[in-house]
Order: C-alpha cells, then sequence, then structure tokens
C-alpha cells in the first residue's frame, strides 16, 4: 500500500500514528517508502482507538510547516473520522486503507472549519 500511495503523492512530510504495534509496524513501512526516518514518526497515545473529535485535536496541534500529513490509527475511530470529513462516504476503511482529503487552509489550527476534498480511497484488495 505504501507504494500505491506514493504512485498518488510524491512527498510526505510526516507521519502521525499510534503507538499501537500494528499500526506503528505499517507507518514504519510508510516512512520508508517516503524517504522519513523512522525517529521522525510522531507517536500520539491519543490515536489508539479515538473518537473523530480526537483526531481534530490532534491535526489542528500540527506545526504549519507540514504540508502533506500521514495519520495511522483505529476502527472504529479513524472510518467515522473519515465519513466527516467530505460527502464521500465508506463503510469501513479496511487494516493499511487509505482515506485521502484535500485541506484547503495555511493552518492546521484551521482543520476543522477547512474545506476539504475527497481525493481518493484506497485498501488492499482494490483493484
Amino acid at each position: 500500500m505504501a507504494a500505491r500511495l506514493a504512485e498518488k503523492i510524491k512527498k510526505v512530510d510526516v507521519i502521525v500514528a499510534s503507538p499501537a504495534k500494528r499500526a506503528a509496524k505499517t507507518a514504519k513501512i510508510f516512512a520508508e517508502q517516503f524517504g522519513i526516518s523512522k525517529e521522525d514518526i510522531l507517536y500520539k497515545d491519543e490515536l489508539y482507538l479515538p473518537a473523530p473529535a480526537v483526531f481534530y485535536s490532534v491535526i489542528e496541534k500540527l506545526d504549519d510547516r507540514f504540508e502533506q500529513v500521514l495519520l495511522f490509527s483505529h476502527n472504529n475511530g479513524i472510518t467515522d473520522f473519515a465519513n466527516e470529513l467530505s460527502n464521500a462516504r465508506i463503510d469501513n476503511i479496511p487494516t493499511c486503507g487509505i482515506f485521502a482529503v484535500q485541506i484547503a487552509t495555511d493552518s492546521w489550527a484551521d482543520f476543522r472549519q477547512a474545506k476539504k476534498t475527497f481525493l481518493f480511497v484506497d485498501y488492499p484488495k482494490a483493484k
């Protein structure tokens, strides 16, 4: 999935992940694909089984020097959060699934109110 994502986006500035074993392992694989040091992954305990409001809180605290962010977490929260971001609907983001949006803002602090545009969804069993 990391290689498939790299075909769609060329640059990632930061990876933010739950420290849980599977999320952390997946984040490290994506970090390697995008040339990010494993030591530079931002682990956030609150991303372990969060409600959608927690995602907003984590994102709104990101440094504005980051433009492209990958976020790794768990269901059901991540599916619920993704469904709040646009009119695109997905029943379930499977393990290693990707839901991508573009945000129209210059500051992560404005993430919640910023216009978001659905870009794509991908997952291991997709064509």
